[in-house]
């Protein structure tokens, strides 16, 4: 039996479909690609993540990849298991990012680990890419994600120590979806743990609150600035710079030490986030001397006080004595016969 000869178009058709499956079986089947080396230092005695944290731009609907570095300076062979895992706003304002069920912001759904799981030797690094595809609708912001790097002995490898342990390392990612941006960076509080030091305290901590109200990450720095009651600066604690996420707070605290032995100190707050400058007062610092130091200020203040007293007893006493001698030389004349 013969058949009639099919059409060109349904050749073409048919040929482009097996070209696709093709492609897609490949795809699948083709490994992820890690690059592994083992390095000939000395080992550092811990394990690393590069890097720990992402920030970047993206393109609705376009993948772009990451590329990760995973370096085992241990003496155990280890095992590494990579999952997606939500973060928000840490519930700490000293803290930044924490583990949650369902972050508001969330990117977690457009990370691709190619890699879920993979062995290290010691002192060997690894190194492979992320795909990161956000969808085509997402609106202007930052959006957040998280990778947690869980490591533990491999229960493969013979010639490994066997130490128990296991611990887990996040890699954070801040993803900005292209769009207006809506900035709103402020210094919401300030506290000073201390309005009066005295004794032993030698310390003053100050605590600045940022708060984001934006739609975007805000990074901040500055300084706490410290001035005596005459105005002239005694000390400048530098602010490092931090992110805030949006639609969060953040605390930092700067540590005044070596403070003076009295006075009183004003103080003010100067930063600048990534489109503005940020300003604010700070409650005023008295500082009072401690005991010890109160009580030789007094033993010196008394020392002189003593001395003066006791010159002046002195010389009431010789002149006492004085006055005494003539009476007697006065006595010892009318008692001489005539």
């Amino acid at each position: 039996m013969t058949y009639p000869p099919l059409s060109y178009a349904l050749r073409a058709a048919l040929a482009t479909i097996a070209l696709v499956l093709s492609c897609s079986a490949a795809a699948v089947a083709a490994p992820p690609t890690i690059n592994r080396s083992i390095n000939t230092g000395e080992l550092t005695g811990r394990f690393s993540l590069t890097p720990s944290r992402f920030e970047g731009n993206v393109v609705p609907g376009q993948a772009i990849r990451i590329p990760v570095q995973l370096y085992n300076g241990l003496e155990d062979n280890v095992r590494v298991t990579i999952r997606p895992v939500e973060i928000g706003p840490s519930e700490v304002e000293t803290s930044l990012v924490q583990i949650v069920d369902k972050s508001r912001y969330s990117a977690t759904s457009w990370i691709q680990v190619n890699v879920p799981e993979l062995d290290l030797a010691s002192n060997e690094t690894a190194s492979f890419e992320l795909v990161v595809t956000p969808p085509a609708d997402i609106p202007p912001g930052t959006n957040f994600a998280g990778l947690d790097f869980s490591i533990e002995p491999n229960d493969n490898d013979r010639s490994s120590s066997r130490l128990a342990f296991r611990f887990s390392g996040l890699m954070q990612l801040f993803l900005n979806a292209p769009g207006a941006p809506v900035r709103n960076m402020r210094i919401s509080r300030t506290r000073v743990s201390d309005s009066f030091v005295a004794g032993g305290i030698r310390f003053v901590t100050y605590e600045v609150t940022f708060a984001n109200d934006g739609n975007v990450n805000e990074h901040v720095s500055g300084s706490v600035d410290v001035r005596s009651m005459f105005g002239n600066k005694v000390r400048s604690i530098p602010i490092k710079r931090m992110i805030v996420l949006r639609g969060s707070k953040r605390t930092v605290r700067a540590v005044w030490t070596g403070i003076p032995m009295f006075g009183q100190f004003s103080g003010d707050v100067s930063a600048r986030s990534d489109t503005k400058r940020l300003h604010h007062t700070l409650p005023a610092v008295t500082v009072l001397p401690p005991w010890w130091w109160l009580a030789i200020m007094g033993v010196a203040l008394l020392i002189p006080i003593a001395y003066v007293i006791h010159r002046k007893r002195s010389w009431r006493r010789y002149l006492d004595d004085e006055w005494d001698d003539e009476w007697l030389e006065d006595d010892e004349w009318d008692t001489k016969p005539t």
